[in-house]
């Protein structure tokens, strides 16, 4: 579980007004459990923190920077230098001829080295600590200095590719550096001076994300640090009309005029600006969904997100909107507007999941066969590519429309079936049937399994609202042919399809000696065979399997055993591997 980070001065006011009530015993018996709760290992360290934070002779706490500024700042250009001198290396192919680099030892010497090695990673997070300290003790120009040294170091780095995962707190890090920046420039130039700090116009996007991580708004300067901004009354106008003259297509720039549109006027502020981008610029709908979130006013979410989603085109952003209204539907406790999110989800980026959410959704409300219906007939209109179309055949097939799923599949090639396939999909289960679902025939079983269960499309966040009832794919396909109409199906033509469609595949892995395949080979052959063992025909089964084995590929050694070894994990074949 993902742990939520506070800042510096919600945290300790929230400690101070924690600590407020307590007198000086109750105050030591805290530290006392708390120093009980530290594990053996961290003990000194521990200890040492507290040692270094208390002054002999006095109660004041103080923080004390390990190096001279000056010093500081030369030691961070040295490494500056020696990172840009690895990742020219590293561009101009000479890294890899040195003996002394660390690919050498590397269990990863065939990919692509991080741009800075373990050591060099290790001093610049120590830096940021160093100007941490700075900070702290609040000697804000040299940790302006610091800070505005270090910063453009990881841009620079990153400039070049990946920066590589560092134990700090880059954003609390951004956020402390604009803090000196606005309380060290001068009234008229603090405008100018915050924008560069907080680097609005930075073109960087975030994956789709909303509020970067590593990139602080205002209200993160603000908590930088205990105590009010400065003249933040004067400042925040200018801030905000200065903002507003930016390109709000930009992510950062769109997230840094809807902060200051609710600092200054609160949500209603937010949600004209998100009515005036529209879809230009989702972030300011996301935004305002955020808000109405963060303010538990779930009435006003609802009608706020079936607003954003009459507006917004298929994606991710739409997606989210889709994911506010299933949690607004149940934290009003309204069945409707829960699986109307649901449906949205799935609609606004069509996947495995949120198909199987929203089946179970609708199960749960009794309406599981209409609302497929609606799937089916909406991914039809689509006509999307091959993951759809597995997509759509996996949701036919759970709806029972087994003839609909054929006629999709019925002229597709016998190879290439990878996992999340609408011919495989379709394959084992018109075998399903075919068998008549036979308890017995445990590969028909495991195929149908294997490809029902396969994420063919995911779109989904770690973040994201779940169903409670977590659906297997394959129970629901089970489901779905169960309900089938015998009166709609072919059950001739449709075994008649498979056993073409599965020779030639068999056929064309073996017969190309493509020994990597052979197992899927052996296992297209195998179900075939349980089919006909299924249907009375148990002799006919193993004469089908010896033609194969003893005749037609006698040859072939790997493959016979791979079919054997089949055969053998199959309870209605068991036995005929003696056979072949």
């Amino acid at each position: 579980m993902k742990t939520t980070k506070i800042a510096l001065k919600p945290y300790l006011e929230k400690i101070e007004q924690l600590c407020e009530p307590l007198g000086k015993d109750a105050l030591a018996r805290l530290l006392l459990e708390l120093a009980r709760d530290i594990v053996p290992e961290e003990r000194t360290d521990f200890l040492h923190s507290i040692l270094s934070h208390v002054s002999k002779g006095s109660k004041r706490l103080s923080v004390t920077p390990t190096i001279p500024e000056k010093k500081l700042l030369a030691q961070i250009g040295d490494l500056r230098q020696e990172i840009l001198t690895r990742i020219q290396s590293i561009e101009d192919g000479s890294y890899w001829e040195d003996p002394d680099e660390d690919w050498q030892d590397s269990y990863y010497d065939d990919g692509d080295p991080d741009l800075l090695n373990d050591e060099q990673k290790a001093t610049l997070t120590a830096f940021f600590i160093d100007g941490g300290h700075l900070f702290m003790a609040g000697n804000k120009k040299s940790a302006q200095e610091v800070y505005h040294a270090l910063l453009s170091l990881v841009n620079e780095v990153e400039a070049y590719g990946f920066l590589p995962e560092l134990n700090v707190d880059l954003r609390e890090a951004r956020a402390r550096y604009a803090r000196c920046v606005y309380e060290s420039a001068p009234e008229n130039k603090r405008v100018e001076s915050m924008l560069a700090a907080m680097e609005a116009d930075l073109e960087k996007s975030d994956m789709g994300g909303l509020l970067d991580d590593d990139f602080p708004l205002l209200q993160d300067v603000i908590d930088a640090e205990t105590g009010a901004l400065e003249d933040f009354g004067q400042f925040l106008p200018s801030w905000k009309k200065a903002l507003e003259q930016k390109d709000f297509h930009m992510d950062r720039v769109a997230d840094l005029c809807l902060e200051a549109a609710f600092l200054t006027e609160g949500v209603k502020a937010v949600a004209n600006l998100a009515r005036s981008w529209q879809a230009k610029q989702p972030r300011g709908y996301l935004s305002w969904l955020l808000q109405l979130e963060a303010g538990e006013d779930w009435t006003s979410l609802k009608n706020a997100c079936q607003e954003v989603l009459n507006i917004l085109p298929q994606g991710s952003d739409r997606r989210k909107a889709a994911n506010s209204l299933i949690k607004t539907g149940k934290k009003l406790g309204e069945n409707g507007v829960i699986l109307e999110g649901y449906r949205e989800r799935f609609r606004s980026q069509p996947d495995d999941g949120g198909l199987l959410d929203l089946a179970g959704e609708a199960a749960r409300q009794q309406v599981r066969e209409k609302e497929l219906a609606e799937i089916c007939l909406f991914l039809t209109k689509r006509k999307s590519g091959h993951s759809e179309s597995a997509l759509l055949v996996k949701a036919l097939l759970m709806a029972g429309a087994v003839d609909e799923a054929f006629k999709l599949c019925k002229q597709n090639k016998a190879v290439g079936w990878s996992h999340g396939n609408a011919t495989g999909l379709l394959f084992a289960g018109v075998l399903y049937l075919a068998s008549g679902g036979h308890a017995d025939c445990g590969l028909i079983r495991d195929m149908l399994r294997d490809y029902g269960e396969c994420i063919s499309m995911d779109s989904s966040n770690f973040d994201e609202p779940e169903n409670e009832t977590k659906l297997s794919g394959f129970q629901e396909i089970i489901r779905g042919l169960g309900l089938a109409d015998p009166a709609s199906l072919d059950l001739n033509l449709y075994r008649q399809w498979a056993e073409t469609i599965g020779e030639n595949r068999v056929n064309h892995i073996v017969s190309n000696k493509q020994r990597t395949a052979y197992d899927r080979a052996a296992k297209a052959l195998a179900v075939l065979a349980e089919v006909m063992a299924a249907t009375g025909m148990k002799k006919e089964a193993l004469a089908f399997l010896q033609g194969y084995c003893k005749t037609r590929y006698n040859r072939h050694v790997a493959f016979r055993r791979e079919v054997k070894q089949a055969v053998e994990q199959s309870r209605i074949l068991r036995g005929m591997e003696a056979g072949l």
